[in-house]
């Protein structure tokens, strides 16, 4: 599941939203199926660092841990980072 993103400003609005509903997604039984494609004119790789920095501070509903077979919401935002810059590019 991809989401092409062409902003200048990150975390896009409504970023929670639409990472969780994307988390949360019947179709996705893995990490590495979601992907926000970044726009490379209008940010860079380095600006992705507000991402990981929105992500430990997250609610996101202890379903999606469960989704992922992990125990708690930590542990899936350990492996969200751990999959960061797969799921997260700039181009």
């Amino acid at each position: 599941y991809f989401e092409f993103k062409s902003v200048m400003e990150v975390p896009p609005l409504n970023f929670n939203d639409q990472f969780v509903k994307d988390l949360l997604n019947g179709d996705v039984e893995d990490l590495s199926q979601i992907k926000w494609i970044f726009d490379g004119k209008k940010i860079s790789k380095k600006d992705l660092e507000a991402l990981k920095n929105r992500i430990k501070t997250m609610d996101i509903p202890p379903t999606a841990s469960a989704k992922f077979n992990l125990n708690t919401i930590d542990e899936l935002k350990k492996e969200i980072e751990r999959n960061f810059d797969n799921i997260f590019q700039v181009q």
